[in-house]
């Protein structure tokens, strides 16, 4: 046990840089729409799924997350088809994310036993940042704090609503007694920045599922 917390303390010290991005499901095989667009119509009926999650409750600014989906196999075209609405709140409400995805998958019969499954994720996000609960270190003067409006918070006000596409795309084999998938998301890589002249865009999220 020691061992391997002084190899974990190792591997945080030698990290130089961390990424975050997506809200991340402790249970995530409850919610498959999000997990991969492959698993769109996989249950061969219809179906509705509703999620919340409550990150860090105890202390302020905790993480609140609440997804939606629903969909259906159609057996005439084997393709299934479903629509998914996220809703992601951080730091009490600073920073709000709202997306409505549609989804698609056709699934392919390779022999008796066998599938593939590929599919197909279109989606619409908005994000909205809340100035007027932020402070920034130019506010805060020798003569105490200053309440005018900053020079840093100018700028974040002329945009402070971002929208942009998102694509996504998953494969999915599967057979008797296995499945195997895979998905990437934010294939366009979207730009999620404040400012006009930003470069923060949106990582390509990489997921192997397997059972």
């Amino acid at each position: 046990m020691k061992k391997l917390l002084h190899t974990f303390l190792l591997l945080i010290v030698c990290m130089g840089k961390l990424f975050a991005q997506d809200p991340q499901l402790s249970q995530f095989y409850a919610s498959p729409l999000y997990l991969n667009p492959a698993f769109v119509g996989s249950a061969m009926s219809p179906r509705i799924i509703a999620n919340y999650r409550n990150q860090w409750s105890a202390i302020g600014g905790s993480y609140n997350t609440a997804m939606f989906s629903a969909d259906h196999y159609i057996d005439g075209i084997n393709s299934g088809v479903g629509i998914l609405l996220v809703n992601d709140s951080q730091g009490l409400g600073k920073l709000q994310t709202n997306s409505v995805s549609a989804l698609y998958s056709y699934q392919l019969k390779i022999t008796q036993n066998n599938y593939l499954r590929a599919g197909f994720q279109g989606g619409y996000t908005s994000k909205k940042l809340n100035t007027q609960s932020l402070t920034f270190g130019d506010q805060y003067t020798n003569a105490g704090f200053d309440n005018t409006i900053t020079s840093a918070d100018n700028d974040i006000l002329k945009a402070a609503n971002r929208n942009l596409l998102d694509l996504s795309a998953g494969l999915m084999a599967y057979g008797s007694h296995y499945w195997l998938g895979g998905a990437v998301h934010h294939l366009n890589k979207p730009s999620q920045s404040f400012f006009s002249t930003g470069t923060d865009v949106l990582p390509m999220k990489i997921s192997v599922q397997a059972g």
